[in-house]
């Protein structure tokens, strides 16, 4: 079938884990189970009525599942062997989870084959989530995550990659439980290339439900699409399913994008001309010779550049800008995509906003560094991304 090289998911995931006593991983091939149910097999479990088997396939075995069957439950779904818990009120604080599928029907397109993959406890707290639907296309995949401090539900849902139903493909989430508020980090790599950058869904628990997220140890397979009852028998193929945590590691921040380049600062004045010297004084019989010609004045410094540094904004204000004044900052522009909506703080009070355009009253305050934090929501299509900024601005004395 697709299977990976012997070892090699668990020699890659134990390298990214090393060097803390808390890593805990596990690696699930299928070759070991019997055919039927994976309920109760190697610390698998699936107690719900659905469409879900290990079965034979060329080169070994692997996991069959579809949405024939759903329902809006979640303890009952097919989740894998969990490890050692990772979360914030956990000794380990990094999660990584993989698996490869391809579509058990790779001919053609099953109508109705959507299922969701999320990192998750035994209870079905998702912590992150990839959607799996197969259409004319190919298979898309999407990637859902809640980032935003508000008391209503709005998960950001973008569309990050439309795959190949022919042949193999590999999903890994590497999660980062952070102490605090709104700083959890998910990256989601397909084939080993990066495709998500996003947050947890620590803020959906704690603004929604009013609680703490609980620790995540294994993955779960959610079918709570429309029931699609022509899938029976088939579906898409998982296999090489393997989850770790560890103390120390994870993914680091999400890359911001890159904010236009600054215009160019104004060429300085062109210093003036020298007097001209004075003509010499007329000798007996022959003219006197002809005065020199005054030096040329110094040409006048050239003007400071504006910054010009990828993922500064335009007009931003930079540390080496002075004044207590009202100051101007705008949000990025991203190619492609249009701005939804922007919010902006300073020392945690809300600050006007006009379009993209922030206006940061500076009048009054004292010499010191300033930062105004963004939140930027922008969108193409169906996919809406959300970027988190932090921008400096300095009062200094001159």
């Amino acid at each position: 079938m697709y299977k990976l090289i012997p070892g090699m998911a668990a020699v890659a995931l134990s390298l990214a884990l090393a060097g803390s006593a808390q890593a805990d991983s596990t690696t699930t091939t299928f070759d070991g189970f019997n055919t039927g149910s994976v309920n109760g097999q190697d610390g698998w479990k699936a107690t719900g009525p659905y469409d879900q088997e290990v079965v034979d396939v060329a080169g070994g075995k692997a996991l069959r599942i579809s949405n024939a069957t759903t329902s809006g439950s979640f303890g009952d779904m097919p989740y894998s062997k969990p490890v050692e818990p990772a979360g914030e009120s956990a000794a380990n604080s990094v999660l990584v989870n993989e698996f490869t599928f391809r579509s058990a029907v790779p001919a053609a397109p099953q109508q109705g084959l959507v299922m969701s993959i999320s990192p998750t406890n035994g209870d079905g707290a998702r912590m992150s989530y990839v959607r799996l639907e197969d259409r004319f296309d190919g298979v898309r995949v999407f990637f859902t995550d809640y980032p935003n401090e508000t008391v209503v539900t709005t998960y950001t849902d973008r569309w990050i990659a439309t795959l190949d139903r022919n042949v193999a493909h590999r999903i890994r989430f590497e999660t980062k439980f952070v102490q605090g508020g709104d700083n959890d980090v998910v990256r989601v790599y397909i084939d080993n290339e990066l495709k998500a950058c996003g947050t947890s869904w620590e803020n959906y628990y704690r603004f929604i439900e009013q609680r703490d997220p609980t620790p995540s140890d294994r993955l779960m397979w959610r079918l709570n699409a429309t029931a699609a009852p022509a899938l029976q028998g088939a579906g898409f193929l998982f296999d090489n399913v393997t989850s770790g945590s560890s103390a120390t590691g994870g993914p680091a921040d999400c890359p911001l994008p890159a904010g236009p380049q600054g215009p160019a600062g104004p060429t300085g004045d062109t210093g003036d001309t020298g007097d001209t010297g004075a003509t010499g004084t007329a000798g007996q019989g022959a003219a006197g010779p002809k005065g020199d010609t005054g030096a040329t004045g110094t040409t006048g410094a050239a003007g400071t550049p504006a910054p010009a540094t990828g993922g500064v904004l335009s007009n931003a204000v930079s540390s080496k800008l002075v004044g207590a004044t009202l100051r101007t900052i705008r949000a990025p522009k991203v190619t492609g995509m249009r701005i939804v909506s922007v919010r902006a703080t300073l020392r945690n009070k809300p600050l006007n906003v006009n379009g993209r355009s922030v206006t940061v009253d500076l009048r009054g305050k004292s010499a010191g560094k300033y930062q105004v934090r963004l939140v930027v929501e922008y969108k193409k299509g169906d996919e809406v991304r959300v970027v988190r900024l932090t921008r400096t601005l300095s009062i200094v004395r001159k």
